[in-house]
């Protein structure tokens, strides 16, 4: 609309929309909206009286790219009549029929499928007295000409059907019904009565982020439940993120207590957080850095140079230009290639050998991409750097991200120690010793830090007694997992049959309930698909000890179904308006999520305790 289109040209076709979305709608006329259950068409007319309803029915080639009638759709035959009737009995106003074939379609007999079923629903709406003016015939369209199922296959003759527009405004809208309960006058009184508000009685600022000072520590599902509560009484129910700033000392602290000869050196990519970064640069950590972006990002902050590790084997000779402008010269390679990539933009670097050595069973192994063969490459690249000129001054490895055996450490510092013999021999000063990354993020873990850090205690000590050589790491999720804690809002909940979640027949009697939430796959969750995360989420607010629990599966908000978060959850009956909490969120999480059919990042919320802030408050990184 900002591009000047009219209200009327638009639709509003997500059938689970967020309430303040749907407002928001209202306020800029946007009437035409799509829904497929009866909770949505309640939650519309209370936020939009004026809105003009299109149905949408599942009806989905099961052979396109991605079909849709898993997440939205209702049966065109047994759901849709009654939800025309529920519409009639409310008050709404439908205007027509909706459908999508799935994304990619392949199979061109879905879209007369589905218009057939429109057509009888049609005319059922009809006889309730709607005018069923819209037929939305989704998507599902080839986007390149050379499509194995080529566009002009599915396409429909709209003269068929002179009488039906596409896509339409019709209709005058009818007077809105009662106002419903909010979930908010829902939640159990008793939880909200065991709820005492923190006062946040200072605010400061770190960079140009606002940061929450507490008297005390409090923790974070408490400080969460506070700002939902806050947030409901506004009727605000975007998304957001709680960061426990005491919870990045806490780390720093645990691994200076195990593994107190090692530098901790950040992973940037992990998550670019300003606030995160400023922490723990006030903290003394180096950075680990792979691009001009965030070597800036740290550089901004007011750290030095030699406190920065250029660790991306692959680099890009204009970046690699840049981290010359900006004097950082620990850089890796892996290759002949780019050793004279280096040498050629960056004279004055200071280059140390990846070797691939990982853990098979880690969550991201590495050594596909990047590391040379520490055993046959290795030896001959250290001999190739000393006859181009290029100083070596150390080794560097990476046993996957998300480490599960630990012996991979003593692997790969065996073979660093090897390394660094043969180096010296050429005359290298073989200083620097990197363990790359692969530190758990959560207590939790099943491969717990401790664990880690006692093999390579063992390891230093049995390859590198007594040394004075420099000892880093890259730790990335070690230290931004914990801090951030998500909170989402269920803006949409229907129930359905439990077979349509299990896909056993057998559950076709019981109760399931598909509930979406304002932040999926496209943003914070982009971890289930990048870095093969399964987060774990519940009810923000403690529901009744009786409240049974049923089969459930947790939706993101946009309109892909491939942005699913939970699947076959058990969970009490959750209502539209209530919180689910995730912990453990900060890693690979903020840093790849997208705005992706309009849906906005969470908002950060920066709390710390007056302890923390007093001793942190000088720093010139603050």
């Amino acid at each position: 609309m900002d591009c000047g289109v009219a209200a009327d040209r638009l639709i509003y076709a997500n059938p689970c929309k967020t309430r303040s979305f749907i407002a928001h709608a209202m306020e800029r006329d946007v009437r035409m909206m799509t829904f497929d259950n009866y909770e949505e068409l309640l939650k519309v007319a209370e936020f939009h009286p004026n809105s003009e309803m299109i149905l949408r029915i599942a009806v989905s080639d099961p052979t396109a790219t991605c079909p849709l009638n898993l997440k939205f759709g209702c049966d065109p035959v047994t759901a849709a009549p009654k939800l025309l009737k529920q519409a009639h009995e409310e008050g709404v106003n439908v205007v027509g029929i909706s459908f999508h074939v799935g994304s990619g379609c392949n199979d061109a007999s879905a879209y007369r499928t589905a218009l057939q079923h429109a057509k009888n629903l049609c005319e059922i709406g009809e006889g309730f007295g709607f005018k069923m003016n819209i037929i939305d015939m989704g998507g599902g369209f080839p986007g390149a000409e050379h499509s194995h199922n080529p566009f002009e296959k599915p396409h429909t003759d709209p003269r068929r059907h002179p009488s039906r527009r596409r896509i339409c405004p019709s209709s005058p809208s009818p007077p809105p019904p009662s106002i419903r309960r909010t979930a908010l006058e829902l939640r159990s009184k008793t939880t909200k009565s065991k709820i005492t508000m923190t006062v946040i009685h200072q605010m400061e600022l770190i960079g140009s982020n606002k940061i929450g000072v507490l008297p005390k520590r409090v923790e974070a599902l408490q400080m969460c439940r506070e700002i939902a509560c806050e947030k409901d009484s506004h009727l605000n129910d975007s998304s957001f993120m709680l960061v426990d700033l005491d919870k990045i000392v806490d780390r720093y602290n645990l691994w200076k207590r195990e593994l107190p000869m090692i530098e901790p050196f950040y992973a940037v990519k992990c998550n670019t957080d300003p606030v995160l970064v400023r922490i723990l640069a006030t903290l003394g950590c180096g950075f680990d850095c792979a691009s001009k972006e965030e070597i800036d990002v740290v550089m901004d902050c007011g750290v030095a140079a030699d406190r920065l590790i250029y660790a991306n084997p692959c680099k890009t000779r204009s970046f690699i230009a840049h981290a010359m402008e900006r004097d950082v010269r620990m850089m890796t390679f892996d290759n002949y290639e780019e050793l004279l990539k280096v040498a050629e933009f960056h004279p004055n670097s200071e280059m140390i050998l990846r070797i691939a050595v990982s853990d098979p069973t880690a969550t991201c192994p590495l050594n596909l991409k990047f590391g040379c063969d520490p055993v046959t490459a290795a030896p001959k690249l250290l001999k190739q750097a000393h006859e181009e000129g290029v100083n070596v001054v150390g080794i560097s490895f990476h046993v996957g991200s998300g480490c599960n055996d630990a012996s991979a450490y003593r692997t790969a510092l065996q073979h660093a120690k090897n390394l660094c013999e043969i180096g010296e021999g050429f005359g290298f000063k073989m200083n620097i010793i990197d363990m790359g990354g692969g530190f758990p993020g959560a207590e939790h873990s099943h491969n717990p830090f401790e664990k880690i850090a006692e093999t390579i205690r063992d390891a230093i000590d049995e390859f590198f007694p007594d040394t004075d050589k420099r000892l880093i790491a890259e730790p990335g999720r070690f230290f931004a997992a914990g801090p951030f804690s998500l909170v989402a809002n269920i803006i949409h909940a229907t129930q359905v049959p439990a077979s349509k979640i299990t896909k056993n027949p057998a559950d076709d009697a019981e109760p399931g309930f598909m509930y979406y939430i304002n932040d999926g796959v496209y943003g914070s969750f982009n971890c289930i698909l990048f870095d093969h995360a399964h987060p774990v989420g519940f009810p923000l607010f403690d529901v009744a000890e009786n409240s049974p629990s049923m089969v459930s599966t947790i939706w993101g908000p946009t309109c892909d179904s491939l942005d699913l978060v939970e699947d076959k959850k058990l969970l009490p009956k959750m209502a539209v308006g209530d919180w689910l909490y995730y912990p453990d969120m900060g890693a690979y999480t903020l840093a790849a999520a997208t705005t992706f059919n309009g849906f906005s990042k969470p908002v950060p919320m920066y709390v710390m305790t007056e302890e923390m802030w007093h001793k942190i408050r000088d720093s010139c990184h603050i």
